[in-house]
């Protein structure tokens, strides 16, 4: 070839027309087909972003973390034949998502409040926490091999990561409870993850090629999968899960000829018909010799609970029994009785307030606190203890007192949704340790008002951290049985 006929500006001008003739930056899809390690650095980034800093409210402190561990899982899934950290962080993104699964659908189940629920769901916890904080040093410990092998100094500062969520767990060991330092570990935290991006972009620059694993399921199809578990996971619990278990067997027919003698003695003295019926003839025999008694009775509505039209009240009768003896003792029955249909049945729980409790300067208890309930099914009078029934110690919330430690007695139960005549009672004796105080017994009265909730509660969980008000799925209604014992005739407090 002739050297004349070369031109070497000519080269120069041919490269300027062929730019010319481009038509411009592609497509972000385009983008990331050809520089592969966008895609899952946007994911990693995303993930961590989500899954590092959350909002408590509207349930999204369960859900944005969820979709940031799936992404961090099929981020780690595209990276996972680069180098042996990779594929180790792939295994614990994986028991992570796992972990995260069963503990979202765990939340959908009241059995995670018994003692091996929270045994499973501190277990899950843990594994999160390990999990997590063992992917970030596998990323670490990853990407620096990454960067060794395209040349460029292993530095990725992806350790700060490690460091940033272990002072994390820390605050929350301590329970710290200040401001400051939490603005300042999330300002921190996007300028670590600003350095994650550049991190990405500068593999990018560099031209090192990613080699995506083989997967028999592309991800949308592993989304996919995952998201139909827990949806089915989270149906299961919402049908099967958010009743408590309850023993219920057919009552027995009182026959006592001494029982059935007071009967009519209490009967005599004005104790109501229904209240009576329901009483066991050990609890009657109880109140043999009976001097006087007080009636309390009230229809309570609990609010947005019935059926458009419906009788929707709570019947609550309070019967206070004077017993012989040298000094006051007073046998108190607090009786509640369903009269119209509920939208819903899924737990309820009584929160008994006794009198030895609320003045102790006055009453002493004698004995404990006893009760069942009952129903009627297919013409047959049923019966069941309650599911618990006893006291519990709890640290009570209000936006007037603060928080305060209490021991309260509850009863937590469940009411069959095919049955009528739905009621149950509590009873206690208490005598008197000094004159002039008044009886003053109150009982909470807890329904569950819709299926709908998460994390699923019961109605002894939602008493004692008393989220019974508008948007919960509880409500709740009081009664009292309240008078003077030394009043003659006896009349329930503020009864005219």
């Amino acid at each position: 070839m002739d050297k004349k006929l070369w031109d070497a500006s000519g080269d120069a001008e041919f490269d300027r027309l062929l730019e010319c003739g481009l038509p411009g930056p592609p497509p972000d899809e385009v983008a990331r087909a050809v520089t592969p390690w966008r895609r899952p650095m946007e994911r990693l980034i995303w993930g961590l972003a989500l899954t590092g800093v959350t909002l408590r409210f509207a349930g999204l402190q369960y859900w944005l973390p969820a979709a940031g561990v799936l992404l961090c899982l099929l981020a780690f899934r595209m990276m996972r034949r680069e180098n042996v950290w990779l594929r180790a962080g792939w295994v614990l993104s994986g028991a992570y998502a796992g972990a995260t699964l069963a503990l979202l659908i765990l939340n959908a189940f009241l059995w995670r409040a018994s003692d091996i629920g929270q045994a499973v769901t501190a277990a899950l916890t843990v594994l999160c926490r390990v999990a997590q904080l063992g992917q970030l040093v596998c990323l670490w410990r990853g990407l620096g091999r990454v960067r060794r092998a395209a040349g460029m100094p292993e530095g990725t500062g992806a350790g700060w990561l490690v460091v940033w969520y272990a002072g994390l767990y820390g605050l929350a060991l301590a329970r710290y409870n200040g401001l400051l330092v939490p603005l300042a570990m999330i300002g921190l935290y996007g300028l670590l993850l600003a350095n994650l991006y550049r991190l990405g972009r500068g593999m990018e620059n560099a031209g090192y090629a990613l080699h995506p694993a083989p997967a028999r399921l592309s991800d949308r199809a592993l989304s996919g999968l995952l998201a139909g578990i827990l949806a089915m996971g989270l149906a299961a619990g919402y049908a099967f899960g958010g009743r408590l278990p309850m023993d219920w067997q057919p009552a027995a027919s009182p026959e006592d000829p001494q029982a059935a003698a007071v009967r009519k003695e209490l009967a005599a003295l004005g104790f109501p018909e229904g209240v009576l019926a329901d009483l066991t003839d050990e609890e009657v025999l109880a109140c043999r010799g009976a001097r006087r008694l007080v009636v309390s009775e009230r229809d309570l509505e609990l609010p947005d609970a019935y059926e458009p039209g419906g009788q929707g009240t709570l019947r609550s009768t309070g019967v206070a029994v004077e017993l012989p003896g040298e000094r006051e003792r007073w046998t108190l029955f607090q009786h509640f009785q369903w009269t119209g249909p509920a939208l819903w049945w899924g737990t309820e729980c009584l929160q008994l307030w006794p009198v030895y409790d609320l003045l102790p300067e006055g009453w002493a208890a004698e004995g404990g606190v006893s009760g069942r309930l009952l129903c009627e099914r297919d013409g047959q009078t049923l019966t069941a203890p309650y599911w618990y029934l006893g006291e519990q110690s709890y640290t009570s919330r209000s936006v007037f007192w603060g928080e305060e430690e209490r021991r309260d007695v509850f009863a937590a139960f469940s009411l069959p949704r095919n049955a009528q005549n739905r009621r149950g009672y509590l009873t206690y004796t208490v005598e008197e340790v000094s004159d002039g105080w008044i009886v003053d017994s109150w009982l909470n009265y807890i329904h569950q008002t819709g299926a709908f909730q998460y994390p699923v509660c019961s109605a002894l969980e939602t008493c004692q951290t008393g989220n019974t008000g508008m948007g919960s799925a509880f409500c709740l209604v009081q009664d009292a049985l309240q008078f003077y014992p030394n009043d003659d005739p006896l009349l329930p407090f503020g009864a005219e």
